[in-house]
């Protein structure tokens, strides 16, 4: 029986001929889209819900290749820190001080928001810097959490930053007690955690392996250390092993001279499964390689390093290339709203202000980037990601009756110009509809906030975090620049 049937709407479909179709109609049947055409071929049973599309537009959900777990909560705390500064709390906070259900409310809290803005799928690293592996029971709270509300995830079961071992606390009947975890334990559970979820897996929610960073000597990365070089060959087999005995993908981040060190030292970290994200400073011979090796790569042109370090992401000649390019939020946390649409606007300035043209990263490119592409980075574009009759149905509703949206001209250009986040009235994951009218029902939101704003009180009452310093920070009000 077909559920839901959205009709008179404009589908911008994502289908290798990517039609756009006026006055079209989709239904969905449980997971999956069950019909695409015009309104009048598609069938409404007389228990079917119909969900009038005049002046919208039906799209797939956007994609956001780089989030993490452990930011939400957190939101501008600290913003005003450097790079290694901020990492440095983010991982006081995941590490030492976040009890499990912080990484249940943290993953709800953030996925909430993808969820309202359109976003239906997420890379996620369950730890905010680096992923959390010293024990299972935090990264399957994020897990939980992400199932429970209806975001598709793909979750980083990643090793983590030297050195080693890392200090960790558990929380346990109401005390906090701090052990040391190491580099060892941590790829155990990698490999425990992946396992299972071969074991059992589930509809919404898979794994893959990762890293914080390549590890070499790098000029470009803020956080080398030459405790990473030692562990540098063992993370890379360990994980390599774990990859193809499971089947699963590799994340990391990687700038510079990342990605030539780990084709040129055969680390075999790179592959039509892994995803590399930020990719700047980049040269034309490590183009050459990602495109050689299939190796797909994550934009996050909202990110503090493209203006901290006044680094590039060179997305035109990557495309160009043959190289997949999708976008990612790199966030929330310290400045950055998940709203992938921004992401998308941003993405287009900042080639545009590369090249000094508005020839470059056109609105159709964008759009692809921000859907389509991201699931092929994923791996997962034969079966979700555009609007096709049997695909997994990861649908947005978008109401162009609105000051920012209306008239239409071309309703590619002035969803990849204009939309925001609010414009959006209905989405739908895996044939779940998560967001009716603009109001997200498959959880009880108040509920969340309410939860969220204790956890942070939890946080700010921790003298070792001085979250309650930062927050006091002076906003700058009639100021060209923060003081000192």
């Amino acid at each position: 029986m077909t559920n839901v049937v959205i009709t008179g709407a404009t589908l911008v479909t994502m289908d290798p001929g990517r039609k756009v179709v006026r006055d079209g109609a989709v239904a969905i049947d449980g997971d999956r889209i069950a019909a695409v055409g015009s309104a009048a071929d598609v069938h409404i049973g007389p228990d079917t819900r119909v969900i009038d599309g005049s002046r919208s537009v039906v799209l797939p959900g956007f994609v956001d290749l780089h989030a993490k777990v452990g930011h939400a909560v957190l939101r501008s705390m600290g913003e005003h820190l450097d790079g290694p500064s901020l990492r440095n709390l983010w991982d006081d906070v995941a590490l030492r001080f976040a009890t499990e259900r912080f990484f249940y409310v943290d993953a709800q809290l953030g996925a909430a928001e993808k969820l309202l803005n359109g976003c239906t799928a997420v890379v996620s690293s369950p730890g905010a810097a680096q992923s959390r592996m010293g024990s299972l029971a935090y990264v399957k709270q994020a897990q939980q959490a992400m199932e429970h509300i209806g975001l598709r995830t793909r979750m980083i079961a990643g090793i983590g930053r030297a050195p080693w071992p890392q200090q960790h606390a558990d929380y346990s009947g109401g005390s906090r007690r701090e052990r040391a975890v190491t580099f060892e334990e941590s790829l155990d559970n990698i490999e425990s955690i992946i396992a299972e979820s071969k074991r059992n897996p589930s509809p919404l929610v898979d794994y893959c392996t990762g890293s914080s960073r390549i590890g070499n000597v790098n000029p470009m990365d803020p956080m080398y250390s030459r405790d990473q070089s030692r562990y540098l060959r063992l993370q890379a087999e360990r994980l390599c092993h774990i990859m193809d005995t499971y089947d699963v993908g590799f994340f990391s981040n990687a700038y510079g001279n990342a990605v030539e060190f780990a084709y040129d030292e055969r680390l075999g970290l790179l592959s039509p499964k892994s995803i590399l994200s930020h990719g700047t400073g980049l040269n034309d011979r490590a183009i050459e390689i990602l495109a050689e090796t299939g190796t797909s790569v994550c934009h996050n042109p909202r990110a503090r390093r493209l203006y901290e370090f006044g680094e590039h992401c060179r997305v035109v000649e990557m495309i160009e290339a043959g190289v997949v390019v999708g976008l990612g939020s790199d966030g929330p946390a310290p400045d950055r709203a998940c709203d992938p649409w921004l992401t998308m606007h941003a993405a287009m300035r900042h080639q545009r202000d590369r090249f000094q043209s508005p020839a470059f990263l056109p609105t159709g490119k964008a759009l692809e980037m921000a859907t389509i592409d991201g699931y092929r980075a994923l791996g997962l574009d034969d079966r979700v990601g555009s609007i096709e009759p049997g695909k997994l149905a990861d649908l947005i509703v978008v109401d162009l009756f609105s000051p920012n949206l209306w008239p239409v001209g071309s309703p590619v250009q002035q969803l990849a110009y204009f939309a925001t986040g609010r414009n959006v009235r209905h989405v739908f994951v895996d044939g779940r509809h998560v967001v009716d009218e603009g109001e997200l029902v498959s959880i009880d939101v108040p509920a969340l906030l309410e939860e969220a704003s204790a956890e942070l009180e939890r946080l700010s009452r921790i003298p070792e975090l001085n979250l309650q310093e930062l927050s006091g920070k002076p906003a700058g009000f009639g100021e060209a620049r923060y003081a000192n």
